[in-house]
């Protein structure tokens, strides 16, 4: 047989088996009601999603190879302390992303390590492609603190001209109203109902919030959602051991799934929503990309916690300020009492003024005494001085002279007043 013969031949064959598969489907299906249709696009809505390439069976080798020496050149920089080695193979088209490994570069330089490794796996790179994705594996071991750690997380690499910029994590996303929610789901890791779970709370945090607080920010709140806290110590302060929250000015929040793999309790949440409401207002913090407010710590923590007990029973509420106020009456000798305010001043040495509690009892007395003073301050002077008051101190102004210009008394009147008015809680 000639070869046109041949090439005749495979034509009706293939020619034939496609008619044998058009007679072996299924009837064709009725056109859809375009009114049903729309309703159950409105029902059914899915969150929005990142778009994916398609999966090729192998990637362009090229593509690879690229990725591979940027890997390397990773690598290196970590060990060697080259932070600016390290950014200049990340990308930079998201700040928060980037101001996240600016300051994930700075805590390895800070504490060095003895070890890391990156390894990548089902790349997902055709030929051509601007944007690339793969499974990478991390593996660290510091240096002077004894530690070592890794996850393995998807992530996504960009192409910039011949080289190509690692891009973090590979998220999906959900858009709320001023909110954007992220959360891996994938092969590799599937939190989208703990996402959508989250996704259900939120709007209501982020509305009781931002009316309590007098200030409804211009940025974005963003919450990214992991699904441990091995995984969040690697992608954000590898110095930072058993991290189950992250929050710092100009970085997106960052939680992990609660007990048993559910979505992040309200109060928890609203804890770090109000803390993300100060660095809002935190200017000075936001001007020179620090990462810590000029707002005394234990107001910080305070105003966190006076957000997250909106979101628990009243009852839990009131408890918290009946102990407060049995406290208030305690003498200055006694074994427990509430602190000084001046006593407060330094984080790091603060819980020696009490030597009968612990560390962590310390930090829980201080953190809901400073509560009951925001939530006073509120129901005393209103919300809008409160907030006066807040941006005044998170813009470098004493805390003496915010307290004088927006609340009309000094700190230690105040300080007096809010003993007062703990004493009839009793």
């Amino acid at each position: 047989m000639n070869r046109s013969h041949l090439l005749i031949a495979l034509l009706l064959a293939g020619l034939l088996v496609l008619a044998a598969c058009q007679k072996a489907g299924p009837p064709p299906t009725a056109t859809p009601d375009a009114d049903r249709l729309a309703t159950a696009a409105a029902l059914f809505a899915q969150p929005t999603r990142a778009a994916h390439a398609s999966p090729t069976p192998e990637p362009a080798p090229d593509i690879e190879l690229a990725i591979s020496r940027t890997l390397a050149r990773m690598e290196r920089a970590v060990l060697d302390g080259d932070r600016e080695g390290y950014l200049a193979n990340v990308w930079s088209g998201d700040t928060t992303f980037y101001v996240e490994q600016f300051r994930w570069a700075q805590d390895w330089v800070e504490h060095p390590l003895s070890a890391f490794d990156l390894s990548i796996s089902a790349l997902d790179a055709p030929a051509g492609a601007a944007e690339a994705r793969a499974r990478l594996t991390i593996t660290w071991t510091q240096r002077d603190l004894d530690s070592s750690g890794g996850a393995t997380l998807s992530v996504v690499f960009y192409r910039d001209g011949e080289r190509w910029l690692y891009g973090g994590e590979d998220w999906q996303m959900i858009e709320l109203d001023g909110i954007r929610l992220y959360y891996f789901a994938n092969s590799l890791t599937d939190n989208r109902a703990e996402a959508e779970a989250l996704a259900g709370d939120l709007p209501d945090i982020y509305t009781r919030l931002t009316a309590l607080f007098g200030f409804k920010p211009a940025e974005m709140l963003k919450v990214r959602l992991y699904e441990s806290a091995a995984t969040l110590q690697t992608v954000t302060r590898l110095s930072q051991a058993r991290i189950t929250t992250w929050n710092r000015p100009g970085e997106a929040i960052k939680l992990t799934l609660g007990p048993s793999n559910t979505a992040p309790r309200p109060p928890d949440v609203a804890r770090e929503v109000a803390r993300w409401l100060l660095y809002c207002l935190d200017a000075q913090a936001q001007r020179s990309g620090g990462e810590e407010m000029l707002v005394p710590w234990w107001l910080v923590e305070g105003f966190a916690e006076y957000g997250a007990a909106q979101f628990r029973p009243v009852s839990q509420q009131n408890r918290m300020i009946e102990r407060i106020a049995a406290l208030a009456a305690a003498p200055q000798s006694a074994g427990q009492r509430l602190f000084a305010w001046d006593e407060l001043t330094d984080r790091d040495t603060f819980a020696a003024a009490q030597p009968t509690l612990s560390p962590a009892q310390a930090f829980e007395l201080a953190r809901d005494q400073s509560a009951t003073l925001v939530y006073f301050i509120g129901e005393s002077f209103g919300i809008e001085a409160r907030r006066q008051w807040l941006e005044a101190i998170s813009n470098g102004q004493w805390l003496e002279q915010a307290t004088r210009d927006h609340l009309g008394q000094s700190f230690e009147m105040l300080d007096q007043a809010w003993r007062t008015w703990l004493r009839e809680q009793k």
